[in-house]
């Protein structure tokens, strides 16, 4: 176990701001009786054998778990913006920078596997995926209808050096996060 004797130890779990939660879990939080944690915190799961696994809570419900773990050939994106989202805003994937002028760059071919969008309270809009330089049509595009999350399994393919900017392209989203699965090819 190397290194772990030099971190801080903390019995159940982490509390940020009041607001999310990094958790240590012991079964399967999707799985009822799940796991009591406001929207958007992780949860840490070691089982007694085999990998571990990342989770996050999307809603209310304490089995609203969803695993994020990302096998070697995966990697998560992660885009945000700290306020009410209107169209035409673009999201951050690096904190302050839009990103449209500061996009996410692919280095290699990759399928997005998998999008999911969380706001702080029900939102109704649109975000969409652009690929630079174009950022008029969007890729992809997920939707929420009065609803604080969604998810949406895609195969769509993206190659090596592709630029990608995350606009809200219509209604207004409460401090929208992106997830962004991908998967390389």
């Amino acid at each position: 176990m190397a290194n772990i004797d030099k971190a801080f130890r903390v019995e159940f779990g982490l509390d940020i701001d009041g607001e999310v939660g990094v958790f240590w879990l012991t079964n399967d939080p999707s799985q009822a009786p799940g796991y009591e944690a406001p929207v958007g915190s992780l949860g840490l799961q070691k089982p007694l054998s085999g990998n571990g696994t990342i989770w996050v809570k999307y809603g209310a419900a304490d089995t609203d778990w969803v695993d994020i773990s990302t096998p070697k050939d995966r990697f998560l994106i992660i885009a945000n913006y700290n306020g009410n989202a209107g169209s035409g805003k673009y999201l951050e994937f690096f904190g302050g920078q839009s990103s449209d002028t500061t996009p996410f760059t692919l280095t290699e071919n990759s399928y997005i596997r998998t999008i999911i969008v969380n706001c702080t309270s029900s939102s109704t809009g649109t975000i969409s995926v652009y690929k630079l330089p174009d950022l008029t049509n969007p890729v992809i595009s997920i939707s929420l209808s009065s609803q604080t999350f969604k998810r949406q399994d895609y195969s769509q393919l993206f190659n090596d050096n592709d630029q990608l900017a995350l606009k809200v392209s219509s209604g207004s989203l409460t401090k929208p996060g992106v997830q962004i699965l991908l998967q390389t090819a």
